[in-house]
């Protein structure tokens, strides 16, 4: 059986592993290959080390709520490289009313927060007499409906932007948050719907089932690797040696009238041949190469939109902060007006093992759907930005940092909008017209490293399946 990985992201790698061990496994001799388009795998995951810094360029670890990641974390042997993220972590802020608040972590402590007005707080206490409202609609339609329109402005806003850069009236509330309208479908409430789940947590507790909660939330507690993400991409690599090619970029794929399909490449007029087909490149990418073996699937993957975004890496000597670095970062409400998304504390969440003795290290997020046109700003024009919030929102002021590092993504974070379920169930059921194709990415069904993780168990779980049942053929 010959396999083709199309995408040398998280996707696609942890895809060709778990396939590459699946078929090992079911005794299915199989020929692999990973095509990466871009110089070096591992898309938005990298870890820049030098100097006594470790800084990345995407994501700054996973959830343990999940078991993919950390799945893939046993399966690679890197158990004892874990790094939880520092209990300072919990601490996370919102800057409204021209200031930085901490956000509530209890009910006690949210019913005396500053960051609603009181008589939105009290909006709370109507909740579960809201009705429920339609199976997919935006983020702020639900909020508007269930908590008020303040708590949409200076809770919802900000956490969009935090996790997809998104507008958060536009984002599917089913797509990118499915526990959250399980919770409204399931028991009518919000409020309801949590505490059922943390009684469910404590009769798992106290019956011996992991629980953890921590540092990133209820339920699940952030993690990283000692060297960072790329540890994880590093032993990708590893595991698959020769089997990934990178600067090749697939020009189309068609069907093979012998069976199985034809992967045409760039500068090339000898196709690569393959019984099973797995895309894990940027929904754009896939849709350009599999226009012509099919155009309705490639019009649902060109019609998925990215919020472009820019990240700032500086990195300080602590004696230039008037005050510590002592939680996760915060978020700004885009009724703030302010240029930035939010920033990250990375030497906070992970003391130690981000930053220099005597300095500290801090990622700020700029653009995304809210403000597309700065993500695409010069390097000294993003600094400048940066700069100036920094001053603004913290009362910190530098002017030759220690550390200066700038990641620009003109296709950054995949962006759920309503109908984006239906879009996603047209896109598997390509499936059924071509058997032994597979389309996949964080464009689909969940953006983080977790999401791509299990996202690829379930893909080699099909492939196995599939070769199986070919190999049962060919012997009867």
């Amino acid at each position: 059986m010959r396999v083709l990985v199309i995408g040398g992201g998280i996707s696609g790698l942890a895809s060709a592993f778990r396939v590459r061990e699946a078929l090992k496994k079911a005794n299915i001799q199989h020929h692999l290959e990973v095509l990466e388009a871009e110089d070096e795998v591992g898309g938005t995951i990298r870890t820049f080390g030098e100097e006594g810094w470790r800084v990345e360029s995407g994501p700054n670890g996973f959830l343990d709520s999940k078991p993919g990641a950390l799945r893939l974390v046993e399966a690679l042997g890197l158990e004892d490289r874990l790094l939880p993220a520092d209990h300072a972590a919990k601490k996370r802020f919102i800057f409204v009313d021209g200031r930085l608040r901490k956000l509530p972590t209890s009910a006690g402590s949210f019913i005396c927060s500053p960051v609603l007005p009181f008589f939105a707080r009290l909006r709370f206490a109507l909740e579960p007499l809201m009705p429920r409202g339609p199976k997919d609609e935006s983020v702020a339609d639900l909020g508007r409906r269930r908590i008020g329109p303040h708590a949409v402005e200076r809770l919802l806003d900000p956490m969009v932007s935090g996790i997809f850069a998104g507008d958060v009236e536009k984002l599917s509330v089913a797509s990118a948050f499915p526990a959250v309208k399980n919770l409204e479908m399931e028991h009518g409430s919000l409020i309801l719907g949590m505490l059922a789940r943390m009684r469910r947590r404590r009769r798992e507790s106290s019956s011996g089932g992991n629980t953890s909660g921590g540092p990133a939330g209820p339920g699940g507690h952030l993690n990283s690797l000692v060297g960072g993400m790329g540890e994880l991409l590093d032993a990708l690599k590893t595991a698959l040696g020769d089997s990934i090619e990178t600067g090749v970029r697939v020009d189309s794929v068609v069907a093979n009238p012998e069976g199985g399909y034809l992967v045409f490449l760039e500068g090339s007029n000898e196709p690569r041949t393959a019984d099973i087909v797995i895309s894990a490149a940027p929904a754009h990418s896939a849709a350009a190469y599999l226009s012509d073996l099919d155009a309705d699937l490639a019009g649902d993957l060109a019609s998925i939109s990215y919020a472009p975004i820019s990240v700032v890496a500086v990195g300080l000597r602590e004696d230039v902060l008037e005050r510590p670095l002592d939680g996760f970062g915060f978020l700004i409400p885009s009724c703030e007006r302010e240029q930035i998304l939010g920033c990250l504390f990375d030497s906070s969440i992970y003391p130690g093992h981000r930053a220099p003795p005597g300095h500290v290290l801090t990622r700020t997020m700029v653009g995304g759907a809210r403000s597309p046109e700065l993500a695409l700003l010069s390097d000294e024009e993003l600094v400048n930005v940066v700069k100036k919030s920094h001053h603004k929102t913290m009362g910190l002021y530098w002017d030759r940092p220690s550390y200066l590092r700038v990641f620009r993504y003109q296709q950054g974070i995949p962006q759920y909008p309503v109908g984006h379920s239906r879009t996603v169930a047209r896109i598997d059921s390509s499936r059924m017209r071509h058997p032994g194709l597979y389309v996949m990415g964080n464009f689909l069904s969940g953006v983080g490293v977790n999401d791509c993780s299990s996202a690829a168990e379930e893909i080699a779980a099909m492939v196995a399946s599939r070769g199986s049942e070919r190999t049962a053929q060919i012997g009867g």
